[in-house]
């Protein structure tokens, strides 16, 4: 048996006999049975006795099981983690409820300690926010992914991210959505976002200046051809410099679809 089952319960103030206890009786068990009667107060040590009479070294109901959840998930998901306890701020009920009116000499000196042991460790010790593929998520509001070389192989990558703008809402609208919250799936979408905006401000520049400096006729196709180049690089460097994870180039190589098809298409049958 993997929990105990009460044989015999009080609901209401009445004395009834557990359904499911008799099917177990009934169904799965043929040797002799010894009948235990276990009366104390509530609270004080039962289910602790029923447990260890079952083989289980645990006393737990519902309620404790409810209670409990969210720190088992806590330590399921959050493998690496920093706890801290604190004790009641005050003892005053009153000023329990407007701590945000109190003054700190009014807390608990004990309260105040863990207080600023606390702060000490997310100001100074702390570990940033990071992603999957070394991805660091700050406050900037502008998305940008800066890179920078470590050795050959290793890539460190930094993204400023305004968590009320953009991934956070592309995190809310998710949940919203009814999908599996995930951040890195909204990574993905808030990278889309971005390098299309990206795209557009690089095509944008490499049409103004193509538009600058191009100045008809030409006096050969080489020169029209040089400067598309030089105005294509300039674009793709700002397409770089705002990009976020254009892993497979896609969008780069639609810039610089755009700047072969429109422009020298135009240019070279103007």
């Amino acid at each position: 048996m993997m929990d105990p089952i009460c044989l015999v319960e009080n609901q209401n103030n009445d004395l009834i006999v557990n359904p499911t206890a008799l099917e177990i009786l009934d169904k799965m068990i043929s040797q002799p049975v010894v009948v235990v009667a276990i009366a104390v107060v509530y609270q004080t040590g039962k289910s602790y006795l029923m447990n260890c009479l079952a083989g289980q070294n645990h006393g737990e109901n519902p309620k404790i099981q409810y209670t409990n959840m969210p720190r088992e998930y806590i330590r399921k998901f959050f493998i690496k983690r920093k706890c801290f306890i604190f004790e009641r701020p005050t003892n005053n009920i009153n000023l329990l409820q407007h701590m945000e009116e109190v003054s700190e000499n009014q807390l608990e000196c004990s309260f105040q300690v863990q207080t600023k042991n606390f702060c000490n460790y997310i100001f100074t010790a702390a570990k940033t926010k990071a992603l999957r593929e070394r991805i660091i998520v700050t406050g900037n509001p502008q998305v940008a992914l800066k890179e920078r070389n470590l050795h050959d192989d290793d890539m460190n990558y930094e993204m400023n991210v305004s968590w009320d703008g953009d991934l956070g809402k592309a995190y809310v609208d998710t949940i919203n959505s009814g999908a599996v919250p995930c951040l890195e799936n909204a990574v993905i979408i808030l990278a889309e976002h971005e390098n299309s905006m990206a795209m557009q401000k690089a095509a944008d520049h490499y049409s103004q200046q193509m538009a600058q400096r191009v100045s008809f006729p030409t006096d050969t196709l080489q020169e029209l051809l040089g400067l598309h180049a030089d105005c294509e690089k300039e674009a793709i460097a700002i397409f770089m410099e705002r990009s976020f994870k254009d892993d497979n180039q896609a969008f780069q190589k639609k810039l610089e679809v755009i700047g072969l098809c429109i422009y020298p298409s135009k240019f070279l049958f103007f």
